[in-house]
């Protein structure tokens, strides 16, 4: 019974258990834009390092990009400088990957 509990609320979840994603990921490569927060208690930065790692050792040029800083959950400070400078980057991303404008932004960490 705890299994199924646990697979139900926290499995199935994760990205870790998704495997048509994971099965798929090299030939659809489906842009992924990491934002993740230094103190967040409830999404370990890690985590989010773990997946983009996962990604480019899958495929070195899979298009994926994080910015990790002082945003997020609670204890985060999410400066109002901070939340605008990511809201750019995520528009940049999305602009180039969802509507093919612009130049391609570096799938890099900021």
């Amino acid at each position: 019974m705890f299994r199924r509990i646990v697979d139900g609320v926290a499995g199935y979840r994760s990205i870790w258990w998704q495997q048509p994603f994971w099965s798929t990921a090299t030939a659809n490569r489906l842009p992924v834009f990491i934002v993740q927060g230094f103190t967040d208690d409830l999404f370990p930065l890690p985590e989010a390092k773990r997946m983009m790692l996962a990604l480019r050792w899958r495929d070195p040029a899979y298009p994926v990009a994080a910015y990790f800083g002082d945003l997020g959950h609670p204890r985060a400070s999410n400066k109002s400088g901070e939340v605008d400078y990511v809201l750019e980057l995520i528009k940049t991303w999305l602009a180039y990957h969802v509507k093919g404008e612009g130049t391609a932004p570096p799938a890099i960490v900021y």
